[in-house]
């Protein structure tokens, strides 16, 4: 709903639940929300979380930071998973890519996040994640990987 008290209250509610928690739908949906608001607060020890973590969780705390515009922590999350072997869904990187392409400063964290894409035996893409990363490719001029894009869907 957005509203993050609300959120919080009920995730409280929640861990009071034996048969209800813990649940990875109500824990990513509280972490989106905090992410989402700047109100989560990242350890010291960034490692040691995503090894904790589960994989929906990470996802959606990337997603949350994307949407809130802290593209530097989700960069941040994005490496720590990436040097703890952890693979994260091609959507989110599909919109990470995208908010990163309105930038043509970020350009190289974009051409970083195509190459991990295009190592990828499968992807999870919709027309619309397709479409938007085959413009950022086009405005960098990488047409093999629209054609790439394009073969796959």
């Amino acid at each position: 709903m957005g509203l993050l008290e609300r959120a919080l209250q009920t995730f409280c509610w929640a861990q009071k639940q034996p048969h209800l928690f813990p649940d990875d739908r109500i824990l990513s949906a509280t972490v989106k929300m905090l992410a989402r608001s700047h109100q989560l607060k990242l350890p010291l020890d960034l490692g040691k979380s995503i090894s904790l973590a589960s994989r929906r969780v990470l996802e959606t705390l990337v997603r949350g930071f994307i949407e809130g515009g802290s593209l530097s922590l989700a960069w941040k999350l994005v490496s720590t998973a990436r040097k703890a072997n952890r693979v994260l869904d091609s959507s989110v990187y599909a919109k990470f890519i995208l908010e990163l392409g309105k930038n043509p400063d970020r350009d190289s964290f974009v051409l970083s996040l195509l190459g991990e894409l295009s190592e990828r035996d499968s992807l999870n893409l919709s027309l619309q994640d397709c479409t938007a990363i085959m413009k950022v490719c086009t405005r960098l001029q990488k047409f093999e990987f629209v054609e790439y894009l394009f073969d796959w869907f």
